[in-house]
């Protein structure tokens, strides 16, 4: 759960909400204005091609291809290259983005509508691994920032929304998981960041940890900036009541001649501490009581096969937008600009009076990632584009290493 906002089972006391006639989706392969782009997938593409995506609400286009910032400030054009019959499939449940309160939502069973920013979120976290992987992306009934970030200190409900994720989930497993041309259920990668990353965990906690068939095809769960608390030096809860996860293990490698892990949790949240300080106690992110701590995976030294605790370069991916252009002073198109190895990470952490403290310290240019402040949530807005090219690899790596082990009948 959060430090200090706790995440409650229950719905919401002035909630009247009932399930949705039918899932909503912002991203689904054959639908209508899929503004992922995963109309149909049909003939052979061109290799090398690239292709752009729409916002449904606009209809402006969006280019994912990315400009690579070089040290010496030259740069290099990295194309996105057009989905081809991706393999595996991505469901991705995107952070809060919802501004203000929208009662209707939360009463009877009115339908969320896609928006634009829903739509750049999704594209900024997760799309350039749209070649890689049939993207589901659901909407959902989310709460609104002022509710998540607006100073609570009691529970904060996420259920509404994690009854939407359990019921697209529920139809993607029956009907879109089941492969078209082998008959058999697809590996599938479960994506999130802050808000949809607790309602991952609720839908793995309800539906996928006591599945043996739905445990065999997660290929991973990568849910970051949300607490995923542990035993202290274990990788899973047990019989821990207070482990968020009782079976499913965090991703763990013992060298790089070890395989890449598959059908485990990658978890983190970002901060920039000064050199010997824990997290405050006021921390969103991170904390955890004398007994637990939350996970940490460093996605660079998993793919290397180093310690989580070695620091490691990352390749911060940033989307073009003004904040962009702000920190480096040059415009650039659509798309992202990339960063190799401006950014370092490592996991580190520790224990005092109020408990332990656990998290992903960058490092590197602090024009990219500056020193935390007092707020209290670290550098969380930025979890997901810090290590998004090592992230992006560390999928495509786990759904190779899952795709070697299951390429007769599955289950």
């Amino acid at each position: 759960m959060l430090a200090g906002v706790g995440l409650t089972a229950a719905c919401d006391a002035t909630s009247t909400a009932e399930p949705l006639a039918e899932p909503v989706w912002l991203c689904r392969p054959g639908m209508a204005n899929n503004p992922c782009n995963q109309d149909r997938f049909g003939s052979p593409q061109t290799s090398g091609q690239t292709f752009t995506v729409r916002r449904p609400q606009s209809h402006t286009r969006t280019d994912l291809d990315s400009t690579v910032l070089a040290r010496d400030g030259s740069t290099t054009l990295a194309p996105l290259a057009a989905p081809d019959r991706p393999a595996v499939d991505c469901f991705y449940v995107y952070p809060t983005v919802d501004p203000l309160a929208n009662p209707l939502d939360r009463t009877g069973n009115r339908p969320p509508k896609p928006t634009d920013i829903e739509v750049d979120t999704t594209l900024a976290q997760v799309g350039r691994l749209i070649s890689d992987c049939r993207m589901f992306v659901p909407n959902y009934r989310q709460l609104p920032m002022t509710q998540v970030f607006g100073g609570n200190t009691g529970p904060l409900d996420f259920s509404l929304g994690a009854h939407d994720i359990e019921q697209a989930w529920d139809q993607y497993w029956a009907h879109d998981n089941i492969d078209p041309v082998t008959g058999r259920h697809r590996g599938v990668l479960l994506l999130g960041h802050s808000q949809g990353s607790y309602d991952l965990q609720t839908l793995i906690q309800q539906r996928i940890e006591g599945n043996q068939r739905m445990r065999s095809h997660l290929i991973s769960a990568i849910l970051l900036g949300a607490d995923t608390i542990v035993p202290i030096g274990q990788d899973r809860g047990a019989n821990d009541t207070e482990a968020t996860f009782r079976s499913l293990p965090i991703c763990t490698r013992s060298g790089s001649a070890a395989p890449v892990p598959t059908g485990c949790v990658v978890a983190f949240s970002t901060y920039r501490q000064s050199p010997g300080k824990l997290l405050p106690p006021s921390a969103r992110f991170g904390r955890a009581d004398r007994t637990h701590q939350v996970a940490c995976v460093n996605p660079a030294a998993l793919l290397s096969g180093a310690p989580a605790s070695s620091t490691t370069p990352i390749t911060a991916q940033m989307p073009t937008m003004a904040v962009t252009q702000h920190r480096t002073g040059r415009p650039f198109g659509t798309g992202f600009v990339r960063y190799p190895g401006a950014l370092t990470a490592r996991c580190t952490g520790g224990i005092d009076a109020e408990g332990t403290a656990h998290w992903l310290q960058i490092g590197g240019d602090t024009r990219l990632a500056r020193p935390t402040t007092g707020s209290g949530l670290g550098l969380h807005m930025d979890d997901w584009q810090f290590a998004q090219d090592d992230l992006d690899a560390l999928a495509v790596a786990q759904s190779k290493a899952w795709l070697a082990t299951h390429t007769g009948p599955h289950m």
